[in-house]
């Protein structure tokens, strides 16, 4: 399990420092990214952060659970993310859910999902 932290640690990372090639290598295809209600597919999601359509400029992780569900790793996330989202200044809160599968020998990031904490 401390392999699959170490694997999620390393692609808020390259999120946050537009790393697309380790992306690509680490994140399947079939991800789908939400986005507080919006379904973003792999390439666009890619396309995003290397365009810098979202600068992720500092992410705050406040809290972490990890749980195994047959062959699936389940980290939540407590965050929070300031960021440049379509050129506005933007600092949110989030509850994040990240899905981690084994997929021919190699564990790889198979859902993103961000949930806009209200408080």
């Amino acid at each position: 399990m401390n392999e699959i932290i170490e694997l999620s640690n390393q692609i808020w990372k390259a999120i946050n420092t537009k790393d697309v090639q380790y992306l690509r290598n680490n994140v399947n295809d079939n991800c789908v990214f939400v986005h507080m209600g919006a379904n973003i597919p792999y390439e666009e999601e890619m396309e995003t952060i290397e365009l810098g359509r979202i600068v992720y400029e500092k992410i705050d992780f406040e809290k972490m659970d990890v749980k195994q569900v047959g062959d699936a790793t389940i980290i939540y996330r407590l965050l929070t993310l300031d960021a440049i989202v379509g050129g506005h200044h933007a600092i949110n809160h989030f509850n994040v859910t990240e899905i981690y599968v084994p997929v021919n020998g190699k564990t790889e990031l198979a859902s993103l999902v961000f949930t806009k904490v209200v408080y």
